[in-house]
């Protein structure tokens, strides 16, 4: 193998990395968004003018999309998990 490939080599798998770290952030970002937002509708309810049972079914909805997205968080590190560098 010569330097050039395995410098390519190299520089695939840095951007391999740095792609799968984003979307890791991402999902992560997600999943508090939807926290965020769930807390924030059963808080102000009344200021949004949502009835009581209407403002606790969205905010439970809100609250299993960031159990579904720490879900995928877990799955996408287990199916893309690459040992650390060596360097």
């Amino acid at each position: 193998m010569s330097v050039d490939d395995s410098m390519r080599k190299s520089a695939i798998a840095e951007a391999r990395r740095k792609s799968s770290a984003n979307v890791m952030l991402t999902i992560g970002i997600m999943a508090l968004a939807a926290v965020a937002m769930a807390i924030g509708i059963r808080l102000q309810a009344d200021a949004l003018g949502l009835p009581e049972d209407l403002a606790r079914l969205v905010a439970t909805a809100l609250l299993a999309c960031a159990v579904v997205d720490l879900v995928a968080l877990q799955v996408w590190d287990r199916v893309f998990h690459s040992p650390p560098r060596e360097e």
